[in-house]
């Protein structure tokens, strides 16, 4: 396993939805989401069995999670627990969060690998 790594190394680009994509990096247990959204678009509301923590580096976030409505802005973060429904859309311009999964994501995994 290598214990560095560039932006050349995340996966291929993972369209998650229209005006919503990412690209991952695994490393032993953890992986790296860097997601990008388009201005009004929405990462929809969903749940999985990973843990996942996120900060958003660029732009401005409206995250619903767990019945709750936060405006995050750079800087600002999230943690979700397993099984939590959540998602958002970028407001007022295009956002960039990175995101950090344990486990791993599988079917991001599986595009992740087969690059």
């Amino acid at each position: 396993m290598d214990h560095f790594f560039s932006q050349e190394d995340f996966g291929p680009l993972i369209e998650i939805a229209p005006g919503v994509r990412t690209r991952t990096l695994t490393r032993g247990q953890l992986m790296f989401s860097m997601v990008e959204i388009d201005d009004g678009c929405s990462s929809p509301i969903h749940s999985h069995p990973e843990v996942q923590m996120g900060i958003v580096l660029e732009g401005t976030f409206e995250r619903h999670q767990g019945g709750e409505v936060r405006v995050l802005k750079k800087g600002e973060g999230f943690y979700v627990a397993p099984n939590v429904p959540h998602g958002g859309r970028a407001i007022g311009g295009t956002c960039r969060i990175l995101d950090v999964f344990n486990p791993p994501r599988a079917k991001y995994a599986k595009v992740e690998q087969g690059k």
